[in-house]
Order: C-alpha cells, then structure tokens, then sequence
C-alpha cells in the first residue's frame, strides 16, 4: 500500500491523503485487494475503502485506447489502483473488470459503462444515491450528475478536489 500512495501522493495528494487517514485503522490485503481502514464498530468484516490493485501495463493500455479523451491526469490514477469503493461503499470509482470474480474486480466496468457514451462526457462512477461522477471531455471538469434530472449538479475542477467533498460528506 504504501508504494501505491507515494505514487499517488504526486498526481492527486488528497486522494492519497484519505487513503492515509483510513489506514491508520488497519489493512488487509486479500487477493491483492486494498481494503483499508477496519471499522468493526459497523462490522466485524467492515472497511472504509477497498482498492483493486492495477492491470498490467499492457492490459491497462489496451483497455485505455478505448476512452481516447481521457486525460492523462485520469489515466494515471489507474497506474496505482484499478478501480475502488471508497466510505463503506458510498462511492464506486469504476474500473476494469477482468473476470467474473466479484471479490477482485469493481463491481462496474469503465467500458461497459461508457459504451453508449458519445465522447461528450466520459463516466468514471457512481455513489450509492445513483448519482453519476462524469468527466466533461470539453472543459475537463469533474460533475456529479444527480439521477434525479431536477437537480443541479455538482462541478469540480479535478478528480482530487472531488475526493475531498467526498471526505467532508462522510465526516471524515
């Protein structure tokens, strides 16, 4: 975990920060997978995040060119981690499936979920309200689309500062 967060720590430091803070209350590693920060105060088998640990460089590459207009920024956080559930599943960062092992993949699909998608805005993930987290290929903001259309959304101005409204709305 800690070679993954000084990688991190240079592109989006509060991410890493967050990561950091969590695991302080315990890892475990299964599989490969990250889970981060023990709450057994919620469950006995609780974690605040859980990461999936990066494909290999060539599979990463080859399921990147699929997602042209994500920005490098974006890309290289997939360098450290394929994918995550952050805040006891509150929000799924969405990732590369490669199986059908549910334990060590996200449980969405960044192409599957971005198959339809015009090129416009590419979706990275959701939070347990079905609210969408997009990139807007045009300006390369970060926006939080709510499911419900009535709503306004939420704009940021990278991935890293949503992370932190992330962490100050599960009081972290």
């Amino acid at each position: 975990l800690s070679e993954m967060l000084c990688g991190l720590e240079s592109h989006y430091p509060k991410i890493a920060w967050i990561i950091r803070i969590a695991a302080t209350k315990g890892i475990l590693i299964n599989k490969g997978v990250f889970l981060v920060g023990h709450t057994p105060e919620i469950a006995p088998e609780s974690y605040c995040h859980v990461i999936y640990p990066p494909l290999c460089q060539n599979l990463l590459e080859k399921k990147l060119l699929a997602l042209d207009c994500l920005p490098d920024s974006i890309k290289r956080l997939y360098l450290f981690m394929n994918g995550a559930t952050f805040y006891w599943g509150n929000f799924e960062l969405w990732g590369f499936r490669t199986s059908e092992d549910h334990y060590t993949n996200p449980a969405y699909d960044l192409l599957e979920e971005n198959a339809k998608s015009n090129g416009t805005y590419i979706g990275l993930g959701s939070n347990s309200c079905g609210d969408t987290l997009v990139l807007n290929c045009a300006s390369g903001s970060i926006q939080l689309v709510p499911r419900e259309p009535d709503l306004e959304f939420a704009s940021f101005a990278n991935l890293d500062d949503f992370f932190l409204y992330m962490k100050e709305l599960n009081n972290e």
